[in-house]
This record gives C-alpha cells, structure tokens and sequence, in this order.
C-alpha cells in the first residue's frame, strides 16, 4: 500500500482570509490531512496564522483530524455569526 505525501485540492479564501493570501481561490499540493494542510498552508503564508479561521472541506465544517482526498475542496472560512 502506497501512502501519498501531497494531493492536489481546491483552495478557496474568503474576506480577511483572500486578503492575506493574496487571491480567492486556487490548486495547492497538500498533505493528506486537514491538520497537516493548515500547518504547511501556515507555514506558506505565516500572516495566515494570526488570523482566526476555520477550514470547511467539500462544503461539510469537520474535525481537523480529518483525511483529505485528492480534489476535495478546502474553503478558508473568516468568523461569522448567524442571526
């Protein structure tokens, strides 16, 4: 069984988020899991890690110790409040 390192997802930012980063959405090789995506997109854009955020994945807010899949889309969620 062969364990893949990096996958290729969908990235889409919003608000303060495609600010920082400097666009709303793009491809990214990321490491197979949620946890391992957040560090190294941190660690690509360290501004990124002062802000408060959370990461959906294929439209679904899930644990960060999730499993990601090749081509999942990963969208970068500022705070928000519903009313």
């Amino acid at each position: 069984m062969t364990i893949q390192t990096q996958i290729e997802v969908e990235v889409l930012a919003f608000g303060q988020i495609a600010d920082c980063i400097g666009c709303s959405s793009f491809l990214y090789q990321s490491p197979p899991t949620l946890l391992a995506f957040k560090n190294q997109l941190e660690k690509d854009y360290p501004a990124l890690a002062k802000l408060t955020y959370r990461i959906s994945v294929n439209k679904k807010l899930i644990g960060i110790d999730c499993e990601l899949i090749p081509n999942s889309e990963l969208a970068l969620l500022p705070p928000f409040s519903g009313g």
